[in-house]
């Protein structure tokens, strides 16, 4: 094993699973792996509900949707960790840039760039860490999760322009609840803040539409692949 596949492995294992580790943004994820204190907010017509949880130290929400449905979750997992391909099946793949810049068996660090085409607002990108390992030693229905990474604590010798707005706060997991045979329940839950100087009513309103827009994305790669 070279010694950059060594460092990144640590980083990764690290940064997701150690209770005392320095990223605040594990403690988003326990959050959100927390099934307590959803509220639901709406039901849309294509029967997803849709969530909300207030986090602690800030005044946004956190925003989960979920549909039961009928597919494998090894397919879905696979749709999920397959970063470099995402613009095959998102929405608007010109606004989307997304890079795999290292990776192990289970896990995986990448670069995501989201183009904004809108008048006097920046570009926004990240990198972040995404694994099919638990949290928990009892969770049983995770798919995957991700959590956004400080970009000054890795180098990946990947160059990002630095006049875009990084986001520094940010997390998603990514469950299957099985229902019976073949029919699930899946869910996605995220806390993300985009950065910037935006009204937190509107930040509220974005993620929600950003989570269902990617979320059925996946809906439609799923279905896609059972044909």
């Amino acid at each position: 094993m070279t010694n950059k596949v060594l460092i990144t492995f640590q980083i990764i294992f690290g940064l997701c699973f150690s209770e005392h580790i320095i990223n605040p943004n594990y403690a988003l994820l326990k959050t959100l792996n927390d099934n307590s204190s959803w509220i639901l907010n709406d039901l849309s017509n294509d029967s997803i509900y849709i969530s909300s949880k207030k986090i602690d130290g800030s005044n946004l929400s956190a925003i989960k949707v979920e549909k039961e449905i009928y597919a494998n979750p090894i397919v879905i997992r696979d749709i999920l960790m397959d970063v470099d391909n995402y613009h095959q099946f998102v929405s608007n793949p010109e606004l989307f840039q997304s890079k795999v810049v290292d990776s192990s068996e289970n896990s995986l660090v990448a670069y995501q760039r989201i183009i904004i085409d809108v008048p006097m607002i920046d570009d926004r990108d990240y990198f972040f860490s995404m694994t099919t390992l638990p949290i928990e030693v009892t969770d049983t229905t995770i798919l995957c999760h991700w959590m956004l990474l400080d970009p000054n604590q890795i180098d990946f010798r990947f160059k990002r322009d630095d006049r875009i707005t990084y986001l520094k706060q940010g997390a998603g997991i990514w469950k299957t609840e099985n229902l019976g045979p073949n029919k699930i329940k899946i869910s996605y839950a995220l806390y993300m803040h985009p950065g910037g100087y935006i009204p937190n009513f509107l930040i509220d309103i974005i993620n929600e539409r950003s989570i269902l827009n990617l979320f059925n994305d996946v809906l439609k790669e799923i279905n896609r692949r059972k044909i």
